[in-house]
């Protein structure tokens, strides 16, 4: 009895081992496990009297494990915040700050898995303006000018003016001037061709608020007129010479404009691409009188036009040039070759 007992036992022993073990489907993906979830990412910063407002939006990853809550962490140093509070929503009040105090702030998530990183810093100050926004500069002829617009938020006390600060370098800017309440301002005394970088701080009972984004501008003007036009004429064509101009307005000139027409007064533009200081305008009608002006151009936009020029094409007049060094080589160059042959000539002669 106890032997048939015992064979039967290792019968279904054997069973088990012999069975065929189960397996997965070749393309069966294994579900990963869960993890901790990402940064939060804080969206939105409101600053009164005594307090600031946190708006953050949900990490894109939750690791696999719905969330759970968030973690608040404050500070009045950069990088020296530690735990505030467990939050259960995406935003929170912090209340009973000190007036003037920059305070820092970072956010967490929280799923069944654990706490994730932290969330990018960000700073407030209760009490005090935020930053004016959509700062612009706008070069002029040894000007800037501002335009900005009021801070989101005041602090909670009314604005009261604004700070202008200027540099000639990146981050650089020193206080400029303290202005009143209004939303432009014009730097003035500038050297046209230096670039000059502003920001904007907003000014409230309680003190100064955050300073704007940069913007930068190039203090400059259009070039003032080539100078020197002349003219070479050839059969349906003729070239045009002249000289830069005596102030690029503190922009390095880009190209020179060409204007034709055939009555005194009245050119039209011919072409915009000539970088050189001369220019041949061909396909033109012998025997007829045509008018020419030049003018520069830089980043500022278009200078003022040279003096008018005529030429009629066809009557071969030679511009000065011609009687310049080049030419008078080449005349002087067939005057001693003559003068040698004559001689040779001469003396075979005599021979």
């Amino acid at each position: 009895m106890c032997m048939g007992l015992f064979f039967s036992i290792i019968v279904n022993r054997q069973s088990v081992n012999n069975a065929e073990k189960p397996t997965l489907p070749a393309n069966t993906a294994l579900e990963p496990s869960a993890t901790a979830p990402g940064a939060p990412t804080i969206i939105g910063v409101l600053t009164g009297a005594s307090y600031v407002t946190l708006i953050w939006s949900a990490p894109s990853n939750d690791g696999g494990s719905p969330l759970t809550g968030y973690k608040l962490y404050t500070g009045t140093t950069s990088g020296g915040e530690t735990f505030l509070t467990n939050v259960g929503d995406i935003w929170y009040n912090d209340t009973s700050l000190t007036i003037g105090q920059v305070y820092y702030f970072q956010v967490s998530a929280v799923n069944g898995i654990g706490e994730g990183p932290r969330s990018d810093e960000i700073n407030a100050t209760p009490g005090l303006p935020t930053a004016p926004i959509w700062l612009t500069a706008t070069a002029r002829n040894g000007q800037i000018i501002l335009n900005w617009s009021a801070p989101s938020r005041d602090g909670g006390y009314a604005i009261t003016h604004y700070k202008i600060y200027q540099g000639t370098t990146s981050g650089g800017e020193t206080l400029l001037a303290t202005i009143g309440v209004t939303l432009t301002y014009t730097a003035t005394g500038l050297t046209n061709g230096q670039t000059y970088y502003y920001k904007i701080a907003a000014v409230n009972s309680q003190g100064t608020g955050a300073n704007s984004t940069e913007a930068s501008a190039m203090s400059g003007t259009v070039p003032s007129a080539p100078t020197g036009l002349t003219v070479e004429t050839y059969n349906a064509a003729v070239t045009l010479y002249w000289v830069a101009p005596a102030s690029n307005g503190g922009s390095n000139i880009t190209h020179y404009k060409i204007y034709i027409g055939t009555t005194p007064g009245h050119e039209t533009l011919n072409t915009t691409t000539v970088t050189m200081l001369d220019y041949t305008v061909d396909n033109l009608h012998d025997g007829q009188v045509y008018y020419f002006k030049v003018a520069a151009v830089n980043a500022f936009g278009t200078g003022a036009n040279s003096t008018e020029i005529s030429a009629t094409p066809g009557s071969t007049t030679p511009h000065a040039q011609l009687s310049g060094y080049p030419f008078a080589c080449t005349i002087v160059s067939i005057v001693i070759v003559c003068a040698f042959i004559d001689r040779k000539l001469r003396k075979n002669k005599l021979a």
